[in-house]
């Protein structure tokens, strides 16, 4: 028996046999994760034919580390979304090591009494800018913290990618206006796609925050979409003021993006606009 070109799996109870004959198969690798990740003790309890040999060949293969049988699965997906996590958190313990470093030096300069008064109001200005990095930081080791232990859970659901960016933007406007700093945001037709909108906007306001903080005065902003085979990129990029340029006098100075699964439902209409600080 076969469905769109795959078997159907009768009288297979190996799990590397199912996934190198091309037979069809029901992904439950996110409960096996699950299962693997949890510091619980389970005890198998199902009726004959319920699955328990499957699930045990399973655990087996994700023991031995056969990655190649769980390519496209649940599984691979995971996997990739912990290294990432773990790689975030490695990158921003050591961005804690400058602002710390700073503030060190510059304690111990005032302490010992080598500075003027005028050095102490720009080491204080210094430790400031400073003290502000080290909360970013900070909470975003939180915030990786919660996520790693289900804390905080994402909720993705069909919505318009118009609405989220309109209000991501929004949040710093009034911050950018302060610095005659100009947001863009270029997208042909409103799309429908697959994302948690609370999470997606924190995290393109701060983009847009550091943007807007780190960027000189006259800046442009823009926030731009791309769609790709199955996600819609979403770019920030910044073009400033150019010292060494006669003609626009600009040039792109950054970029940073996020991507969101695509769904094919549009809202149509142009929705290019431009919000100017």
């Amino acid at each position: 028996m076969e469905l769109s070109g795959r078997r159907y799996p009768i009288g297979i109870q190996n799990f590397e046999q199912l996934r190198t004959r091309n037979c069809v198969y029901v992904d439950k690798t996110e409960l096996v994760y699950k299962l693997v990740n949890t510091d619980q003790i389970y005890f198998f309890s199902r009726p004959c034919r319920f699955g328990k040999s499957l699930l045990v060949s399973t655990l087996e293969a994700y023991f031995q580390g056969k990655k190649e049988l769980f390519e496209g699965l649940a599984m691979e997906r995971l996997e990739q979304e912990e290294n990432g996590t773990k790689s975030l958190i490695t990158d921003i313990s050591h961005q804690l090591k400058t602002p710390l470093a700073s503030l060190r030096m510059s304690h111990e300069l005032v302490a010992e009494n080598r500075v003027t008064g005028e050095e102490q109001r720009e080491f204080l200005e210094q430790e400031s800018q400073e003290l502000t990095k080290l909360e970013q930081l900070l909470n975003e080791l939180v915030n990786l913290s919660r996520l790693e232990t289900h804390m905080i859970q994402i909720h993705s659901l069909h919505e318009s990618l118009k609405k989220t960016l309109t209000e991501a933007v929004s949040q710093i406007y009034m911050k950018a206006r302060g610095k005659d700093i100009s947001i863009q945001v270029e997208m042909d037709d409103d799309i429908v796609v697959n994302h948690d909108s609370k999470w997606t906007v924190e995290a393109l306001t701060n983009i847009l925050e550091n943007a807007v903080k780190y960027s000189p005065e006259h800046t442009t902003i823009t926030v731009r979409t791309q769609e790709l085979a199955s996600n819609v990129l979403i770019e920030v990029s910044e073009i400033v003021p150019g010292k060494e340029s006669k003609g626009t006098g600009k040039r792109r100075s950054g970029c940073r993006s996020v991507s969101c699964q695509k769904d094919h439902r549009r809202t149509g209409g142009d929705n290019s606009s431009q919000k100017k600080g």
